[in-house]
């Protein structure tokens, strides 16, 4: 979420690669160990992945040029991703999101292009109001 408003959205390219992993996963599972044709069947697996996670840093580059060369100043909240991905209902979205990369690639960015990147600590960043109910950024 930017300050004006704005909202980047998860292109969630894990969960839309999930099947063709699946495939992949159990295609592998059942070929013997140690056969050429596992041996294929793990480098279709792994290129699979890698595909993930270069569509995933492709969005990242496009989001933080954008991002970098919009704004002087970049706030992010400084989240704990290892205690957020023990809840197991939420940890196959964060991990798809992949937080960690994003903040080191962002501050990567910032830092080439001689913009600053402020890490807040999430305690009190967002809060209710106690007498409208609107969500009041501290």
């Amino acid at each position: 979420m930017l300050s004006n408003g704005n909202k980047i959205l998860n292109p969630k390219h894990l969960q839309k690669a999930e099947r063709r992993l699946k495939t992949l996963q159990k295609s592998l599972t059942r070929k013997q160990k140690g056969s050429r044709n596992r041996a294929k069947a793990r480098v279709k697996l792994a290129r699979q992945h890698e595909k993930v996670r270069n569509q995933r840093k492709n969005f990242y580059h496009k989001v933080f040029s954008q991002l970098v060369w919009q704004y002087g100043m970049i706030i992010v909240e400084d989240l704990y991703i290892k205690k957020l991905v023990k809840n197991h209902n939420l940890a196959k979205c964060i991990s798809d999101v992949g937080w960690g990369e994003f903040i080191s690639m962002l501050s990567y960015k910032a830092e080439s292009a001689g913009r600053i990147l402020v890490k807040v600590p999430p305690h009190r960043t967002t809060q209710e109001c106690s007498r409208c109910r609107n969500i009041v950024f501290a």
